[in-house]
C-alpha cells in the first residue's frame, strides 16, 4: 500500500509518504472518509469493510454493512459480492443491484396474437398477464455516526495482564477486544489464544454493524427473456457493469466510468427519480410478443452520458478527494497521477507526474 502526495494541502505531487507491505492479497475497493481508509476485500465474507488507519495502515476494525437482501439472494449476492465503495467525505456509499418479477398486461384485443405467439393455450394464460424480470441498481448511504458493536461483558482484572501480553505479542494487531474475545473462546490460556488468533483472528474479528440510512433507485432494465440477469439492449446499466468500470460521488451526483470515453450521471436526490421511458415496445412492430404486451414504465435518477475525454490506459483508478473537491486518476501503466478539475469540468485534467 502507498501514500502518494497529490500536490494539494501541502504535499509534493508524485512522492511517497507512506508505503506498507499488505502481507496478503487485498484486492479490492478503497476509499478514504473521515480520516480513515475504509476497504471491501475480495474473497472476504459479504458486505465487511476492514477500516484502517490513513497513517500507519494497521487494521482498526471491521464493519458489517447491513442492507437488506443485497447479499441474501443468490443471484444479486454473485453481483453484490464486488460492490464499489463511494464517500462525499461524510458518509459511505454504495451500489447494490437486486431482481424482481413483475406482471405485465397483455394489451386489450391481443390475448389471442399473445398466446398464439407464444405457442400455449387460451385456458394456460385466462389473466391475459406475462411475467418480466427487472433488474435494480440502488444507491445505498450507510451513516458511520450511528453503529452498533457486538458486546463483550467487561473485561476482569484477572484478564487484563493476558488481554495486554497478547496485544504486545502481536504489536497491535489485533485490539484489546480481540485478544479478550480469543482468551475467552480458549478458556483464558494464552498459548490456545495465541494460536485461535493465528487462525481465525482476522475472519472473527469483531464487528461493528452498520446500517443503511438511505436507498435511492438509480435505475431499472428489463431482463431478457429466459436470461434473468442480462439486460436488453440500450439499458441504461447492466449487472455486469457494477465491477467492470469505476463509481463516484460528488456533491448531488454519481458518475460511472467505463472503458469508453463517457460517464453516465445520476442524480443522488430522490426527487429527480422518475420514469426513465422504455422504447423498446415501440420500436418493434404488434407482430411480436413484446408488441402485445402493455409497456412497463422504468424509473430511476439518470440524468445524462457526458465526455470525459480521459486518457485510455488499460489500467487506471479514479476517485474523488473531498477535500480538495478535485477527482484524481491513477494510471497503474506509467505510475503517472491526473488532477480532474472539479465535477462538471470532465475534459480538462492535468498531470501531476
Amino acid at each position: 500500500m502507498y501514500k502518494v502526495g497529490t500536490g494539494e494541502k501541502g504535499t509534493a505531487a508524485g512522492k511517497i509518504y507512506l508505503f506498507a507491505h499488505c502481507g496478503k492479497d487485498v484486492g479490492g475497493h478503497w476509499v478514504y472518509c473521515k480520516e480513515k481508509l475504509y476497504l471491501r476485500r475480495n474473497g472476504e465474507e459479504l458486505g465487511l469493510i476492514s477500516v484502517i488507519c490513513p497513517n500507519t495502515f494497521k487494521d482498526l476494525e471491521v464493519l458489517k454493512l447491513s442492507c437488506g437482501n443485497a447479499f441474501k439472494e443468490s443471484k444479486a449476492a454473485n453481483y453484490n459480492r464486488y460492490f464499489p465503495l463511494l464517500t462525499d467525505g461524510e458518509n459511505l456509499f454504495t451500489v447494490f443491484v437486486s431482481f424482481k418479477s413483475v406482471k405485465r398486461k397483455v394489451k386489450a384485443g391481443m390475448q389471442e396474437q399473445y398466446n398464439r405467439l407464444r405457442g400455449i393455450k387460451k385456458e394456460e394464460n385466462k389473466k391475459g398477464q406475462s411475467t418480466a424480470k427487472i433488474c435494480e441498481f440502488h444507491l445505498v448511504e450507510f451513516d458511520l455516526s450511528t453503529h452498533q458493536k457486538e458486546v463483550e461483558k467487561p473485561m476482569e482484572a484477572s484478564e487484563k495482564g493476558l488481554v495486554d501480553e497478547l496485544v504486545e505479542g502481536f504489536s497491535g494487531f489485533f485490539s484489546h477486544d480481540e485478544c479478550l474475545k480469543a482468551l475467552r473462546v480458549c478458556s483464558n490460556n494464552i498459548e490456545p489464544a495465541s494460536q485461535w488468533l493465528l487462525n481465525k483472528g482476522e475472519s472473527e474479528r469483531v464487528k461493528t454493524t452498520v446500517g443503511a440510512k438511505r436507498w435511492l433507485l438509480l435505475g431499472q432494465a428489463m431482463t431478457k427473456e429466459g436470461k434473468d440477469t442480462e439486460v436488453v439492449d440500450n439499458s441504461v446499466l447492466s449487472p455486469n457493469l457494477l465491477t467492470n468500470g469505476q463509481w463516484t460521488i460528488a456533491k448531488s451526483q454519481v458518475a460511472f466510468y467505463s472503458n469508453s470515453p463517457r460517464a453516465k450521471i445520476f442524480s443522488t436526490q430522490q426527487q429527480d427519480v422518475r420514469v426513465l421511458g422504455d422504447k423498446k415496445s415501440e420500436q418493434r412492430g404488434e407482430a411480436t410478443v413484446e408488441g402485445c404486451l402493455e409497456t412497463i414504465e422504468l424509473k430511476g435518477s439518470f440524468i445524462e452520458e457526458v465526455a470525459t475525454e480521459f486518457p485510455h490506459y488499460s489500467q487506471w483508478i479514479i476517485t474523488y478527494c473531498p477535500l480538495s473537491h478535485k477527482f484524481y486518476l491513477l494510471s497503474l501503466d506509467n505510475s503517472s497521477i491526473i488532477c480532474l478539475l472539479e465535477y462538471g469540468d470532465f475534459p480538462h485534467y492535468n498531470t501531476l507526474t
